[in-house]
């Protein structure tokens, strides 16, 4: 309510989304807009689910069995029903995910800057988020040597991936 630090990390991009979420969302308490703010988040997460499967090359119907799957696992619904964090890290790590892949494959150098930038926000939403860094240039590098000339898209991606830690 306040804005304050719960504990550390204090998860700053949740605190602040959610601030926001509950000025702007008009119906029930604080503690109903937050869980809804979970849900929508654990919806994001199995809509960027699909993308990712959808960016590995594969059919639609695999993408959103994937996606349905994301969705309705155990452990995503619980989550999406309480005031958590993590279904908006997932869903900054799922994006991150997809976006980097998206640009492996198809040689552009925006979707792999958006990647290091949604890989930020999942580590401002929660340290687990940054378990995706290290995948990133992995991914890149594998894709070829563009990527691994382009000093453009390194400067560029540690800026995008360093701006929300500043949060």
């Amino acid at each position: 309510v306040t804005l304050g630090v719960p504990h550390p990390t204090g998860f700053p991009l949740f605190l602040l989304t959610g601030k926001l979420f509950t000025l702007v969302f008009p119906f029930g308490d604080l503690a109903f807009k937050l869980n809804v703010l979970s849900a929508i988040f654990g919806a994001l997460t199995a809509v960027a689910v699909y993308f990712l499967v959808r960016a590995l090359g594969q059919y639609k119907s695999l993408a959103a069995c994937a996606a349905l799957f994301t969705g309705f696992l155990p452990t995503m619904w619980d989550h999406g029903t309480e005031a958590k964090v993590y279904t908006m890290a997932a869903f900054f790590v799922a994006l991150a995910l997809a976006l980097v892949i998206h640009g492996a494959w198809r040689g552009d150098v925006r979707s792999a800057v958006l990647a290091f930038l949604a890989a930020g926000l999942a580590a401002a939403v929660h340290l687990t988020g940054l378990l995706v860094l290290p995948v990133l240039p992995l991914v890149l590098l594998g894709a070829g040597r563009r990527f691994l000339r382009s000093r453009l898209l390194w400067l560029l991606g540690c800026t995008a991936f360093l701006l929300p830690l500043l949060l």
